[in-house]
């Protein structure tokens, strides 16, 4: 028997007595992972590497009604991002689609569909370095004008940028990205909207369009939503993100640009099924101002609000 083999078979047997050693614990070996959620490129880019950009989306974030109560029951209002606070705060820009003004009115309650939360709900979004807040979806108008004001207000007050009422760029180490933000549960005007993508396009390397849109509780997206999708794409985004359904659809690669019809719930109260706790959490990968790779991270919510990775899903 080769000596080289020999090593070999004595390293595996070790294995399961050196993993239950307390001081081994969380040490990689073998072909152990150290951390279940560690997001490795494909293309083998180091965390030090100082060209690569982590982009980290999410979807329906909605802090009030059960999130609302139960932060207040655990006395501390970043309780709902307890679990994903890191790999968003890691990531060098961090996206999530608002579905709750903040205001200084909102009454405590776990019923009705009037939306809202308190200005200490920000406290989640800045443990988690939210950096991106959409604001265009249909309860964002739950509290009128006012609501609308107060929510971008706190918001800025915070460093997180709300987008959907004007175009956002940000810049990471060099590299200019855009986003555009629509609820297109309302009309929106087709010609308007290819001309604000192919305009802002010229101005940065990176597009990002989002989109409100779909039907609830489905899990395919319909055609006006390939329709707008395509037409985002084709207009110039290198990236299209949906929600709004409230259950995770499909991935379509088209023109070798990806469109996450929706990411689901990621912070939400709809306890009452099983797709409606799931959501999707999208981290794309970058190598200056070109797209690597992006992959797919499942979460589950529990206890009303507050939701955990799971494993890894892949979307066809």
């Amino acid at each position: 028997m080769k000596p080289l083999f020999i090593i070999f078979i004595i390293l595996v047997i070790l294995t399961p007595i050196l993993d239950n050693q307390s001081w081994f614990k969380g040490a990689p070996f073998f072909f152990k992972s150290a951390n279940p959620i560690t997001i490795i490129s494909d293309n083998k880019i180091s965390a030090s590497d100082p060209e690569m950009i982590t982009f980290i989306a999410g979807g329906d974030v909605m802090l009030g009604r059960s999130v609302n109560t139960r932060s207040r029951k655990n006395k501390d209002f970043s309780w709902a991002f307890r679990n994903i606070s890191q790999e968003f705060y890691s990531a060098d820009i961090s996206f999530i689609n608002l579905e709750s003004p903040l205001t200084p009115d909102c009454n405590p309650t776990d019923a009705g569909m009037i939306f809202c939360a308190p200005f200490e709900n920000v406290d989640g979004l800045k443990t988690a370095g939210i950096d991106i807040a959409n604001l265009a979806n249909n309860h964002i108008g739950n509290y009128g004008k006012a609501g609308k004001e107060s929510t971008i207000s706190i918001l800025r007050q915070n460093n997180i940028t709300p987008v959907g009422f004007e175009a956002v760029v940000k810049e990471i180490k060099g590299v200019k990205f855009g986003f555009l933000g629509y609820n297109a549960l309302e009309d929106l005007d087709e010609s308007k909207l290819a001309s604000d993508i192919a305009t802002l396009k010229k101005q940065v390397d990176v597009l990002i369009a989002t989109f409100h849109w779909g039907a609830e509780y489905q899990a395919v997206s319909n055609p006006s939503q390939k329709k707008l999708g395509h037409l985002a794409i084709d207009s110039g985004a290198d990236i299209v993100i949906g929600h709004h359904p409230h259950w995770v659809q499909e991935k379509e690669i088209y023109f070798g640009k990806p469109i996450y019809y929706s990411l689901g719930n990621l912070i939400f109260d709809q306890a009452w099924s099983g797709k409606t706790q799931e959501g999707l959490v999208v981290k794309f990968i970058f190598s200056g101002k070109n797209f690597l790779t992006s992959h797919d991270l499942r979460t589950k919510i529990y206890d009303y609000g507050q939701p955990r990775f799971v494993n890894p899903l892949t979307l066809k």
